[in-house]
């Protein structure tokens, strides 16, 4: 889950649908989670997914506005809400890691470093 308490806010759609949103501080930057709840229908009847967005931006204390460096829509549904805000929460994490990363050596580390492993799904 999120390092600091994360600020949370819910609604609901027009739809019913169930609408979520995580905002949390990591390092110098701003990483918000977006979770999206819905019905939808299969073979057993109707079944909950969450779909999940996520995005960073960096903010500019000194200039008085935020950067944003992404915005990424996953094009996988989850079975639970807690599943897909991990999950949402490490691809940001692992995003920011990687910028600090290649911004402190320039891209040239010796040796392997997470930046090498691809942005996939963990299971």
């Amino acid at each position: 889950m999120l390092g600091a308490v994360p600020a949370v806010t819910k609604f609901q759609t027009q739809g019913g649908d169930m609408h979520s949103k995580y905002c949390e501080s990591y390092h110098a930057f701003d990483v918000q989670v977006e979770i999206d709840a819905a019905e939808r229908a299969s073979f057993n009847g109707s079944e909950r997914r969450f779909k999940v967005r996520w995005s960073v931006t960096r903010r500019h204390c000194n200039k008085g506005f935020s950067e944003v460096i992404g915005v990424f829509t996953e094009p996988v549904g989850f079975l639970s809400e807690e599943e897909a805000l991990q999950y949402g929460e490490g691809r940001a994490h692992l995003m920011i890691d990687c910028m600090l990363k290649l911004q402190e050596g320039e891209g040239h580390a010796s040796g392997p470093t997470i930046c090498a492993a691809p942005l996939r799904r963990q299971v």
